[in-house]
């Protein structure tokens, strides 16, 4: 099963991987486009210590992008990874939430079954 990020995810679906992720089942991987990498790794680069016209072009220009690309891909995507699926469940539970929410409402205001008693219970 494979998704763009950019097609979005249903409620539904991140709930449904949510579970099977608990439950060893599945296993997810984000995949970054290469040009984002690269661009975000050039526009790093062109700020911290160029003149931002031009990328960083010193004696330790190597040993900067390597160590940027080693940041962007041990810290920076796993943070985002954990950050988007926080910000996913969140509305995903927050739209469970709300169809339970209708669904109920309309079984509850369904009138009662004409010739059957109706018992109700008061909770207070």
């Amino acid at each position: 099963f494979s998704r763009s990020w950019r097609s979005g995810l249903r409620a539904y679906e991140v709930l449904a991987m949510s579970r099977g992720l608990k439950e060893k089942v599945l296993s997810t991987k984000f995949k970054v486009a290469p040009t984002s990498k690269d661009n975000l790794i050039t526009w790093i680069m062109r700020h911290v210590g160029g003149n931002h016209k031009r990328p960083h072009s010193g004696a330790w220009a190597a040993e900067v992008q390597a160590a940027l690309e080693d940041g962007v891909d041990r810290l920076l995507q796993p943070a985002l990874e954990r950050e988007w699926w926080k910000q996913a469940m969140e509305m995903a539970e927050e739209s469970s939430l709300q169809t339970f929410a209708e669904n109920l409402r309309h079984k509850l205001l369904q009138p009662p079954i004409k010739g059957c008693g109706v018992v109700a219970i008061d909770p207070g």
